[in-house]
């Protein structure tokens, strides 16, 4: 009789396992964030974003509670003649960050040192900057990202408030946006 119940208990504990295993795998699956492609043919690039974001000239989740967005500037040719390599273009754009949020109502308050950083077959510039506003005093964290590519300058934000900047969903949006960014004109070097 002892031999029976232990076999129904491990069976059952089997069975329960395996329940639970399947509905953890499934639950990541129903809650993983959806993305579009965001192609713009007149700037050359795509990118992906979240599904249920509305796009104007920024991706921005206006409905959220995140309050995160993205933005690109391209810098053409003739702007990128002073700026012939990736370290001096990544430091100009720091510095134009920098100056711009001095110049305005924000007040920077952090800023990491640049560095070059590979993502997938880009040779990128990045660094980070906390600021914060002075309508609004909750602290934002924007990382930056630079490349050049067929002479063309290229620079990325993204921005989030600083206490949820760094948070699982956070993150995996600002990691997805990154590695999805694509140059797609014909004439890239």
């Amino acid at each position: 009789m002892d031999k029976i119940f232990r076999s129904v208990i491990f069976t059952g504990f089997l069975i329960v396992s395996f329940l639970l295993v399947t509905f953890f795998i499934n639950t990541n699956e129903i809650f993983a964030i959806e993305y579009k492609t965001y192609p713009n043919q007149t700037v050359e690039y795509e990118f992906q974003y979240p599904s249920d974001w509305e796009l104007d000239t920024e991706a921005y989740d206006d409905d959220s509670d995140l309050e995160i967005g993205i933005s690109i500037e391209k810098y053409d040719n003739e702007e990128m003649e002073e700026m012939s390599d990736l370290q001096s273009f990544t430091e100009e754009v720091l510095q134009i960050e920098v100056d711009s949020e001095e110049n305005e109502d924000y007040k920077t308050l952090k800023v990491d040192d640049p560095k070059i950083i590979s993502i997938g077959n880009l040779e990128m510039g990045t660094f980070t900057e906390e600021y914060t506003d002075e309508e609004d005093p909750e602290t934002i964290t924007s990382q930056y990202w630079t490349t050049i590519v067929g002479g063309q300058g290229y620079a990325l934000e993204f921005y989030a408030p600083t206490s949820t900047f760094n948070s699982t969903e956070v993150s995996e949006i600002r990691d997805h946006f990154i590695n999805s960014f694509k140059i797609t004109s014909a004439n890239q070097s």
